[in-house]
């Protein structure tokens, strides 16, 4: 359910939801903003890496213009996508790989910048 809207789907953003998760993530869509903090931290903590949660997590501290904790929210969420998709979690040295990365097939075709 978009917590926003009260729109529903089956599907959250980030792929499977586990239903231990998807139980808390309907809770906290219809909690109250004081209740819905504890319940999407708390799916937080049940399954770190679901995706969905953070995505949440960040939309309702921005919605409550907690800022530092939507960037926190959104930090942790980049940090789980990045172990599942094999990345360096630390951004700068995925930028590093990606360019070498780069460089290397512009040697090996004949091209430069």
């Amino acid at each position: 359910m978009n917590l926003v809207t009260g729109e529903t789907s089956d599907e959250y953003f980030g792929g499977d939801t586990p239903p231990a998760v998807r139980r808390l993530l309907e809770q906290a869509a219809a909690a109250l903003p004081s209740e819905r903090e504890a319940l999407l931290w708390t799916a937080q903590v049940t399954a770190p890496e679901c995706l969905a949660v953070y995505y949440l997590l960040y939309k309702f501290h921005a919605q409550q213009r907690q800022f530092e904790l939507a960037e926190r929210a959104a930090r942790k969420g980049l940090a789980a996508a990045a172990r599942q998709a094999g990345l360096p979690t630390d951004w700068s040295e995925a930028c590093r790989q990606a360019w070498r990365s780069t460089r290397r097939g512009r040697r090996a075709s004949g091209s430069s910048l």
